[in-house]
């Protein structure tokens, strides 16, 4: 899908390269230097926690590894967590084709390890582009290890 909307993944051995450059060295031997327009984000990847929602281990769900590896947009999607990585994958699924994307949250507010004001401003920004959250959602303690 990243293909599709003009954008193309790159794999292989990376280095920061300079400030806002990054030189990936493909499988082929070709080195490839990108420039970033503001910042290069070193992201090398979580662990979900999935929440202890009956009949959650019964479906198949989406990680966060999972999320970013489909080869087609779902048509209505629900994000469980207002947090980081939830909230960036929503909005990507939506721009994405998602007809409908809503997110669960069990705090207050979505992204709840910030400011106030970020997750009030955020919540603003995706009621304008159609996006759906649910804040004090309640829940459980993340089941360890659940997949």
């Amino acid at each position: 899908m990243a293909r599709e909307r003009g954008r193309r993944p790159d794999q292989g051995h990376a280095r920061i390269a300079g400030n806002r450059f990054v030189e990936v060295d493909s499988s082929t031997g070709v080195a490839t230097v990108y420039e970033a327009a503001k910042a290069v984000v070193v992201a090398t990847g979580t662990r979900a926690a999935f929440p202890m929602i009956p009949g959650l281990t019964e479906i198949d769900v989406w990680d966060n590894r999972d999320v970013t590896s489909a080869k087609h947009a779902p048509r209505r999607l629900l994000v469980i967590g207002g947090g980081v990585i939830g909230v960036e994958m929503a909005q990507a699924w939506r721009q994405l084709g998602s007809e409908q994307v809503t997110v669960v949250e069990v705090f207050d507010r979505l992204l709840a390890r910030e400011e106030p004001f970020v997750g009030a401003e955020l919540e603003r920004s995706l009621t304008r582009s159609r996006r759906r959250s649910r804040r004090g959602a309640g829940g459980n303690r993340p089941a360890a290890g659940h997949r």
